[in-house]
């Protein structure tokens, strides 16, 4: 039963009229629960003690709630600060408390820095902030935690109103500047991944039929298909982009798009495992002082590694130490002593020899013995001087793994024989021997930190994958975010680790903690930056964009 005194819409009895200024509904109904209380004037100020919600509010919100209003819920607003959630009265904003607006929810310059610092280092994974958030919240004495979002749906428009800020925005042409000055963009690496983009919504799977494709929300002509990394001479992670395809104009346009113009012409050579006289011809509309390209070298070695269930065997490492031969470099021949850079137009045919021993490939005709002493000779760390050594060398692996080169290679009705077979044709050959002529082209310094071919993209390929694993759908607009915040990332590790050198090896994430850790935002750019947000006041909504 509920007392005389207690109203729906509004108190009647003194004690309920105290309390009038702190009501909402859900408040007035906690006062109807408890009704009994409210009939013993002695019970009143243990009531008060319940209702914590509305003592919070006279004693954090400032100014002070008028009493002459019920509708609390018209002149509080949800704050996000560095120690957590708050409430502010809404006349407060834009005045003592410069905030940002993201559709609900205001958050302070603090909460901003915290945040960002928080999504570099975890690498654009929401959920595995808030673990992080909540315990500032217990350090700081706040238990208003509980008033996080529950759902990343909620916490991706502040994300991207962060990283849309000035202060964040400015970050990447900071950095590509100092990679240009440090020459960064004279001999890049370009790969594209597949597994990143099969979890974007609206698009059917590459492995599905045609009709099926078209009939998705983007259609097989729109679907992102292939995440384009590119890297530098010293491993610089340059650019993360969500391409259509790995065709070359597609990979010419989205240099174009991720690279300012003096960085491309910086570019002299650029590393690929499939060149082509299509491919070089696009990327020198891009990279107007592009001199040529070169295979990789160790794609090789990862094909042939499918065919063994992705494990390294015995044949394996004798053909990744034969691949490795092209990466070295001899301080007594030149960039002319294995000819101009190839550039696929005229191409020297197999002699006699050479022809021979590729035939090896598929019909050994020596003994076993004769294939063990050929890779007995081969020294890591010199150079291939000739064509037909290496070819020799090639032919000695399938003599001593006949079963290995056997199996059929993973997605393609080729076995690894075949395919090893087809890597000697002299075309595969000269672009795969453009590794020595650019590295011996290039000054020591140069060369001291450049990767193998496109390693070092395979390994970011890896590590984007592994933070991924768990995403199981994604908008695509979502996923470009991603790959900004974790390119931004590893810019910042590379400078810092580049520029200011430690004294002993240091994880990237302990790096990465040092980098993010000097503020962003002073007042006046904070200011500046709430004031962006529209009028006619500080605190009006903000625009997010909705990438396509």
């Amino acid at each position: 039963m509920l007392g005389p005194c207690v109203s729906f819409t509004k108190p009647v009895c003194r004690t309920c009229y105290a309390l009038a200024p702190l009501f909402t509904r859900p408040l007035a109904l906690t006062c109807q629960a408890f009704a009994p209380h409210l009939l013993d004037p002695c019970a009143s100020s243990m009531f008060l003690q319940w209702l914590l919600s509305a003592k919070y509010m006279r004693e954090n919100v400032c100014p002070a709630l008028s009493h002459k209003n019920n509708e609390v819920d018209r002149h509080v607003r949800l704050l996000f600060t560095a120690t957590g959630p708050t409430y502010v009265n809404a006349a407060a904003l834009g005045i003592s408390v410069l905030a940002r607006r993201v559709r609900n929810v205001y958050y302070d310059k603090g909460f901003a820095e915290v945040f960002y610092r928080e999504l570099v280092l975890h690498h654009a994974n929401v959920k595995s902030t808030w673990g992080r958030l909540h315990l500032r919240c217990l350090e700081s004495g706040n238990e208003l935690g509980n008033l996080f979002p529950t759902h990343t749906r909620h916490w991706w428009p502040i994300v991207e109103d962060i990283f849309a800020s000035t202060a964040v925005g400015s970050l990447p042409a900071t950095l590509q500047l100092a990679f240009h000055d440090t020459s960064e963009y004279t001999c890049i690496s370009i790969d594209a991944t597949l597994k990143v983009a099969m979890s974007i919504k609206g698009q059917a799977s590459y492995r599905a039929s045609k009709r099926l494709r078209n009939e998705a929300c983007f259609g097989d002509d729109e679907a992102l298909r292939r995440v384009l990394t590119v890297r530098g001479q010293t491993g610089a992670v340059l650019a993360i982009q969500l391409i259509k395809g790995e065709d070359a104009q597609e990979v010419a346009g989205c240099l174009e798009q991720c690279l300012p113009h003096s960085s491309r012409l910086q570019v002299l050579y650029i590393m690929s495992d499939s060149p082509s006289v299509k491919l070089l011809q696009a990327l020198q509309r891009a990279c107007p002082n592009l001199k040529g390209l070169a295979l990789d070298p160790i794609h090789l070695a990862i094909v042939y590694e499918y065919g063994q269930w992705r494990k390294r065997t015995a044949g394996s490492k004798q053909l990744r130490t034969l691949l490795s031969k092209v990466v070295q470099h001899d301080p007594s021949r030149g960039a002319l002593s294995w000819g101009p850079l190839f550039d696929g137009q005229e191409t020297a045919p197999l002699t006699r020899q050479e022809e021979k021993w590729r035939q090896e490939i598929l019909e050994w005709a020596h003994t076993n013995v004769y294939a063990q002493r050929v890779l007995q000779r081969l020294d890591p760390s010199v150079p291939v001087l000739t064509r037909v050594s290496f070819i020799e060398a090639v032919a000695a692996v399938c003599a001593l793994h006949s079963q290995e080169v056997e199996r059929k290679v993973t997605g393609t009705s080729k076995s690894v024989r075949q395919v090893l077979w087809s890597a000697c044709s002299p075309q595969r050959l000269e672009w795969l021997f453009n590794n020595q002529r650019v590295r011996h082209a290039l000054s020591p310094l140069q060369r001291a930190l450049l990767p193998s071919g496109t390693t070092s993209n395979e390994a970011l390929h890896s590590e984007i994958n592994s933070w991924t694993r768990s995403t199981h759908e994604v908008h695509r607009s979502t996923l470009k975010l991603k790959l900004r915040i974790v390119t931004l990332g590893k810019q910042l590790v590379h400078h810092i680790a580049t520029c200011y050198p430690l004294a002993r090896q240091t994880a990237d994430g302990v790096v990465l903690a040092r980098g993010v850790g000097a503020p962003l935002w002073n007042d006046e750019s904070w200011k500046a930056d709430s004031s962006r947000q529209g009028e006619p006041t500080l605190h009006s909504r903000t625009v997010l964009c909705c990438n396509p």
